[in-house]
């Protein structure tokens, strides 16, 4: 797949050089054309095939697609950031939580979320938000599903469901 993603460039040369054969040969009004022809493959292979390679390399993605499988819930929030990819490869609604992690808003938020979907998970992303979660609840009553790290960022991308029907108790 990089391979072929690779060829963007091929491809962006070769019109170059089209450009200078035209303009040798007295052709310019073909240039534009070749010009356009290059655009599309250019296009064609950038998002054919860029976008498949870079995805192979979204540990998120996988961590999520992970949990999916592993649940029947169709119940999310997002806690610390989002990335609107999620939302399509989930198939499912995320609820983003605005406020910042150490906002207590943001807490009442997931409280009210887990009241209301005992069954949804919380994905918790960067370390920040991972420790006000800490802050927040008992750890006993919430477990870490899973862990990955962040697509070109420092930090983690973490999913918690409730454990049991107990409820949560805050700290």
């Amino acid at each position: 797949l990089l391979l072929g993603a690779a060829c963007c460039g091929l491809v962006i040369s070769v019109v170059g050089v089209m450009g200078f054969v035209w303009e040798s040969r007295d052709k310019t009004n073909w240039v534009p054309g070749t010009w356009l022809v290059g655009a599309a493959v250019f296009h064609v292979i950038l998002f054919g095939f860029g976008a498949k390679s870079v995805d192979s390399y979204r540990e998120d993605l996988r961590l999520l697609s992970q949990v999916k499988s592993q649940t029947e819930s169709e119940h999310w929030l997002s806690l610390g950031g989002m990335e609107p990819s999620w939302v399509h490869y989930l198939g499912d609604e995320i609820v983003e939580v605005v406020a910042g992690p150490q906002s207590p808003e943001s807490w009442v938020q997931v409280s009210d979320f887990w009241t209301q979907h005992q069954d949804g998970h919380v994905i918790v992303v960067g370390e920040d938000a991972f420790d006000a979660l800490a802050n927040h609840f008992s750890l006993a009553d919430v477990e870490e599903v899973a862990e990955a790290d962040r697509f070109l960022r420092p930090g983690k991308v973490r999913v918690f469901r409730l454990v049991g029907s107990a409820g949560l108790e805050r700290v």
